[in-house]
């Protein structure tokens, strides 16, 4: 399936499962291996963090990989995705970090303080915008900071 299916039917799939975000069933995690069911890849293996409460979750990336975008892009590339220069234009089923100040479609805003690498991460959708999970369910960045981290499937 094409990255543009996939993200569709990754973003239609999680939208099912509930009204908002709640860690762990309901969360970037979840989505992100949403997509890779639906492009027919290996899951990261996210099993260490997922036994993790959210804080201790993102400590232990913070440790591990310098941030949790670090840490999403590092179980994907064991899982054979591959990183991509942070200043390429994102394709629809890429794994996006996005650091700084971002405010989503439903108006939450999610501005982490900068020391703690703790981006927000979703997936491109079809129609090229990142989509993640925030307080209120599946939503759309309406304005993002910058791409921390950019992981995509099938790159040779």
């Amino acid at each position: 399936m094409n990255g543009s299916a996939a993200a569709l039917r990754a973003i239609e799939n999680e939208s099912m499962r509930g009204q908002s975000y709640d860690w762990p069933d309901r969360s970037c995690v979840s989505l992100i291996s949403a997509l890779c069911r639906e492009l027919g890849g290996a899951e990261p293996d996210y099993s260490p963090i997922l036994a993790d409460s959210e804080p201790r979750a993102a400590v232990k990336a913070r440790k591990a990989h310098g941030g949790m975008g670090a840490g999403h892009q590092a179980v994907l590339i064991d899982a054979g995705w591959a990183a991509v220069d942070k200043a390429s234009l994102v394709q629809p089923g890429d794994v996006v970090s996005l650091s700084g100040r971002i405010e989503l479609v439903d108006l939450t805003v999610y501005d982490p303080p900068r020391e703690t690498g703790t981006e927000w991460t979703g997936i491109v959708g079809p129609d090229c915008l990142v989509w993640g999970w925030g307080p209120r369910g599946i939503t759309a960045v309406r304005s993002d900071g910058s791409p921390a981290f950019i992981t995509r499937y099938g790159v040779a």
